[in-house]
């Protein structure tokens, strides 16, 4: 189920109880449904009972291609027991490849 689309670019998320050694892995997927490449960013929040944690991500994905964990789309946003409670997108922006801003 996607958490966030727009102009033919879906984002979703697995979730991972136990990954790389770490409670509660997040590994988001984008996946470009475009005949073009796109780029991507966004803020990811992650919110516990007690915490919140944000991490900021970026990056390309090639025409009708899906990005993963491997592409810097993994997190393990809390370092004890704290579980995760929400997962939430901010500020996503989608552009083509050659429309990209640094």
């Amino acid at each position: 189920m996607p958490i966030y689309r727009s102009a033919n670019v879906q984002f979703s998320y697995l979730f991972y109880p136990e990954a790389r050694g770490n409670r509660n892995g997040v590994v988001v997927r984008v996946q470009n449904d475009n005949a073009h490449p796109i780029c991507y960013r966004f803020t990811i929040i992650f919110r516990g009972p007690d915490t919140e944690r944000t991490a900021r991500a970026r990056g390309t994905v090639p025409p009708h291609a899906l990005r993963t964990g491997d592409a810097g789309l993994f997190w393990a946003p809390f370092d004890d027991d704290e579980r995760i409670g929400e997962i939430g997108l901010r500020r996503v922006q989608v552009e083509t490849f050659n429309g990209c801003r640094e």
